[in-house]
């Protein structure tokens, strides 16, 4: 086998149709790069940059299609006389073509490696940005490849190669003008477009600024469905190949079920969407407590994980708070005490009777954090390098329109710079203490960094290029600003904020600040800009 993929591997380098696609796919990359440039576009680094060429991602599944074909045509009588069986033929030479394949994946790497020493990007940021690109480049390549392999089995004609248009149209963004168009997915369409397109998540989305690149859960599921399909195709061809006939049925049968369930996977991992005012903006019916102090202990990831104790009075005989419902509640004690509780969506309702004294309540939950905006912006979310959890967002349970300040004391635990509007120190590798006196909390994670002007501490991304900072908290200071219940206008603010941070957001201002009691969020920009 490894004889006979050698020789195929040989012959494929030697192809000038081979070379001739390579050429192609690196001459468009170069081209983008070039068209971006002449344009005078400046991105904020070069993940940004990288997540935009998605044009120059139809021409390469189309390229590679049409190449996989051209390969597998090729004559294998040699192969046929040295007494090597159909089947191992066809499996060498279907491994022979997708490693030189992958060859192309010098050119993200290359690209990135280059773009991180012009840049002075850090280690981390470069480590998870060459894996970023290297896995989505693998997915166009592998997917592309499966499809191939299949069609050029069955279909002997040139019409093969015809089919690289409408492969390339379902498994790129292209597909949005296709499915938006079917009526019987209910306004489910975004979902088929994203597990059909093997470019990146919500092309059309704009991304949080200091996310970096984004290699999480739901990312890395598409890779293992892909990976997975690609096998089960491989094993399946030879299937009909081999006289091994129960062996390779097994073995097709234990794929197929290893990729129905990382398809299974996907869909659970996929983001829920989310409207602002069910989230962010809601000022509730009434008040049922009032929250005097937060403790406890968050374990910012994938999987969330909280342990706080609450200090507050109850105004009515049942209190209502707001937790968000992807948490799953493990445990509510009230003064040491297993209390009852029910869940009713984003709402946590407890029945104290009519003690109206101060009580504490504990409650430990976990969950994950995943929600898309209806701007496909992803930003309401926990993973392993970044988090957004902005403040109203109920990461910590909520009594809705409490607008007393509360006293702060948690301990978190993070993979990255993490920034809050409490006072943060670094207790240990990735543990941190946030502590004050507050109306509301708000946590980020990531790429991040910070500097203070006129006695304002402004929080930023930490690898930008294109961003005035001081000039956009200028901006911030003499420009209306939204309430942070209401999401309604109000005046310019009078005073600086303590705080400010300047990151994108998107939490449905369209470029207007957010204005808490001492802090704001200035979501302003793109992260491309056009300089003329």
């Amino acid at each position: 086998m490894f004889r006979l993929l050698g020789f195929h591997w040989k012959r494929i380098l030697k192809s000038g149709f081979y070379w001739m696609g390579y050429a192609l796919i690196l001459v468009s990359f170069l081209s983008m790069m070039f068209i971006m440039r002449h344009n005078d576009f400046v991105f904020m680094n070069y993940v940004i940059e990288f997540d935009l060429y998605q044009y120059v991602e139809v021409v390469i599944m189309a390229v590679i299609f049409c190449m996989a074909i051209y390969l597998m045509r090729q004559e294998s009588e040699l192969e046929s006389i040295c007494f090597f069986s159909p089947a191992t033929i066809l499996v060498s030479k279907m491994l022979a073509i997708l490693l030189s394949s992958l060859l192309l994946l010098c050119i993200p790497l290359a690209f990135g490696i280059l773009r991180s020493l012009m840049e002075s990007t850090g280690a981390m940021f470069n480590f998870y940005a060459y894996f970023y690109m290297v896995i989505r480049w693998c997915n166009i390549i592998l997917s592309t490849h499966a499809m191939a392999f299949f069609f050029a089995y069955f279909i002997r004609s040139a019409f093969t190669y015809v089919l690289a248009v409408p492969v390339t149209i379902l498994c790129t963004f292209l597909n949005e003008y296709f499915f938006s168009k079917v009526p019987f997915l209910r306004g489910e369409n975004h979902i088929v477009e994203s597990f059909l397109s093997m470019q990146k998540p919500f092309v059309r989305g704009i991304d949080l600024d200091y996310t970096g690149a984004r290699l999480d859960a739901y990312f890395l599921s598409k890779f293992a469905y892909v990976l997975i399909g690609l096998v089960l195709v491989i094993l399946f061809l030879w299937f009909l190949k081999t006289k091994f006939k129960r062996a390779a049925l097994f073995f097709v049968m234990v794929t197929l079920f290893l990729e129905v369930g990382s398809v299974v996977l996907w869909t659970r991992l996929h983001p829920v969407s989310y409207h602002t005012v069910q989230k962010l903006y809601t000022a509730g019916e009434g008040v049922t407590a009032t929250v005097s102090s937060y403790s406890g202990e968050i374990h910012l990831g994938e999987k969330m994980r909280v342990d706080c104790q609450m200090e507050l009075t109850p105004l009515s005989e049942e209190v209502i708070l707001r937790l968000d419902k992807a948490f799953v509640v493990e445990e509510c004690l009230v003064n040491g005490s297993d209390h009852y509780f029910r869940r009713e969506g984003d709402y946590l309702i407890l029945n104290v009777g009519e003690d109206r004294e101060r009580m504490t309540l504990d409650v430990s939950y976990h969950g994950r954090i995943y929600y898309i905006s209806d701007l496909s912006s992803l930003n309401i979310f926990s993973t392993r390098l970044s988090s957004a959890l902005p403040a109203r967002f109920a990461f910590l349970p909520l009594s809705d329109g409490d607008l007393s300040k509360k006293h702060y004391n948690l301990i978190l635990h993070s993979h990255n710079t993490l920034i809050s509007n409490l006072e943060i120190r670094e207790v240990g590798k990735g543990v941190y203490a946030a502590q004050g006196e507050a109306v509301t909390c708000s946590i980020f994670s990531g790429y991040l960094t910070q500097y203070e002007k006129d006695g304002t501490i402004i929080y930023r991304m930490k690898y930008d290029q294109i961003k005035d900072y001081d000039g956009l908290y200028e901006e911030f200071m003499r420009t209306e600003v939204l309430n942070a219940l209401t999401a309604e206008h109000e005046a310019p603010p009078s005073s600086a904020p303590r705080k400010l941070f300047i990151i994108y957001g998107n939490y449905g201002v369209y470029g207007y600040g957010i204005l808490y009691d001492d802090y704001a969020i200035y979501d302003v920009g793109t992260p491309e800009d056009i300089r003329k």
